[in-house]
């Protein structure tokens, strides 16, 4: 870690301050989420946040109290193989201390922000020990991102059309895989991944091995995919510097390193896959999911060039932390474009900021030295200027982002996550409170997926990649609430929850009674 006075000259206050001033962007998407007109706000604002308390509360109300089944697989026997610590936290939370599921969701993913953005605060420290213009760069860092919004929006005029049309067409699922760093704050899970990642390096930056270790396997141990990025970047650092000078504590720590690919891997590629529910899953899971070239080069390519000039100057000029970043840079691009050379397993899962960040951290000395050349030349007036440009094109990807997602809360229900009416939230407080955990029918996609995380109930049909045969049980159900076509599927429903306005189309209804009633739903069991 960076010792000299100009690494010091920020209090513990200012970090703090700083880093909860660069995290606020991403949170306020939050505020606006729990002012909004369009309903009771849930906390979840993307279509697969809700899962996660599902899995957690699965733990303690279908698992041993640390594993969980699947709790979008129906059956009772769902064997008990899925372990995270992130998502036990929740359910502790949730089913220990009977906390809302979406309060609990954002108020863990609140503290991963501002730990994340404490701790890249820490990284810029590291990486520019000289102080001038030291706060600026550190919010390029949290906020800035690549061209494609900019380019996305030049193209459209260019074909006159608006300029803001389709403005997320080169930013994968919408920018919601996060090639940027900063952006990640707006997943509550990603900012506590982020924040573990950004742990781990500053760690290893200061050769604090045991906190390294400790950090990588935390992650390891609650997201598969961050976790091997960071436990390959750990085993691979480790080598070189095995390779260049060894010692006993080097081939100590590599041997710990070792042993957690090993767990890592037996858990994921041994244990999982000897449960044939797992691997149905594991199928579904195995998406081609890709960064298009076009994508990568306006995401990582400006940053690129700046970072490629680290490189171009006096050999003396590089440290050991040039050369980190670098690796880390090379081991996740191999793997977000692991599809050059071996099955496709999500490959964009291994961008999200991972990328970006270390050839932001690699070109943070040439943006520092060209801001002290410009301001030698400019006037104050005319080098604020300068930055105020640079500055809105640099942020113009994140900006465009949370801006969409602050109308999409108050504007576009269809694309701001879940929101719930008074009455859907009576019904699954009278279910959550009576802890039935019998099998749910119910034709509303998503009320159906939310029962799992707001009641005990097992959802017929839940998300839809964690729902086993999903199309199977769609076609089934729509089957039977249209035209009365049953199966021995059937048997196996133990509540019916529909709108009142629904009841005179179902069929079947016969073997049902009432169990519960509002001005909007209905809930049935089965006649005993």
């Amino acid at each position: 870690m960076a010792t000299s006075a100009e690494s010091d000259r920020y209090s513990t206050a200012a970090r703090i301050l700083w880093s909860g001033l660069a995290a606020l962007p991403f949170l306020s998407i939050y505020l606006v989420h729990y002012t909004s007109p369009l309903g009771i706000p849930t906390g979840f604002i993307h279509g697969d946040m809700p899962y996660y308390a599902a899995n957690g509360r699965a733990i303690f109300e279908r698992g041993n109290g640390l594993a969980h089944p699947n709790p979008y697989d129906s059956d009772a026997q769902a064997p008990v193989i899925y372990f995270h610590w992130l998502t036990w936290l929740l359910g502790l939370c949730i089913k220990k201390f009977g906390l809302e599921p979406g309060l609990c969701f954002v108020a863990i993913g609140t503290i991963g922000s501002l730990l994340c953005s404490y701790l890249t605060f820490r990284l810029v420290e590291h990486t520019l020990p000289q102080g001038r213009h030291r706060i600026i760069l550190y919010l390029f860092a949290m906020w800035g991102g690549g061209l494609l919004c900019l380019a996305r929006a030049a193209h459209n005029l260019w074909n006159g059309d608006p300029a803001t049309d389709d403005l997320f067409a080169y930013d994968p699922f919408a920018g919601w895989w996060f090639q940027n760093w900063g952006r990640n704050l707006v997943f509550p899970t990603e900012a506590v991944y982020h924040a573990l990642a950004a742990a781990a390096w500053l760690a290893i930056l200061g050769r604090r091995w045991h906190l390294a270790l400790a950090a990588a396997g935390c992650l390891a141990a609650t997201h598969p995919f961050s976790g091997l990025q960071i436990l390959l970047i750990l085993a691979a650092w480790l080598a070189i510097q095995v390779c260049v000078r060894p010692t006993w504590q080097l081939l100590r720590l590599g041997l710990v390193v070792a042993i957690l690919l090993g767990v890592f891997f037996g858990y994921y590629l041994i244990f999982l896959e000897s449960f044939e529910q797992h691997r149905s899953l594991r199928e579904t899971w195995s998406l081609a999911w890709t960064l298009p070239l076009p994508s990568l080069l306006l995401a990582y390519g400006p940053i690129g060039v700046l970072a490629a000039r680290r490189f171009c100057g006096p050999r003396k000029d590089l440290n050991s932390g040039d050369f980190f970043f670098t690796l880390c840079f090379i081991i996740s691009f191999l793997l977000a474009k692991h599809e050059w050379f071996m099955a496709t397993r999500q490959p964009l899962h291994f961008t999200r900021g991972y990328l970006w960040l270390p050839l932001c951290l690699l070109a943070l000395p040439t943006l520092q030295a060209l801001l002290l050349e410009a301001r030698q030349k400019l006037s104050a007036a005319a080098f604020a200027f300068v930055i105020m440009i640079l500055g809105a094109g640099a942020v113009f990807d994140n900006a465009a982002f949370v801006l969409r997602q602050w109308e999409n809360q108050w504007h576009n229900q269809e694309e701001a996550g879940y929101f719930l009416t008074p009455a859907e939230r009576e019904v699954f407080a009278w279910l959550d409170a009576r802890g039935w955990d019998g099998v749910l029918l119910c034709p509303d996609a998503k009320l159906s997926y939310l029962s799992a995380t707001y009641t005990s109930v097992r959802p017929y049909v839940g998300h839809w990649s964690e729902t086993p045969h999903l199309q199977k049980r769609v076609a089934e159900v729509r089957a039977w609430f249209e035209h009365g076509e049953s199966g021995p599927w059937l048997d196996g429903i133990d509540y019916l929850l529909i709108a009142k306005s629904q009841v005179r189309s179902c069929h079947g209804l016969a073997d049902w009674e009432m169990a519960y009633e509002n001005e909007d739903l209905l809930l049935l069991k089965r006649s005993e």
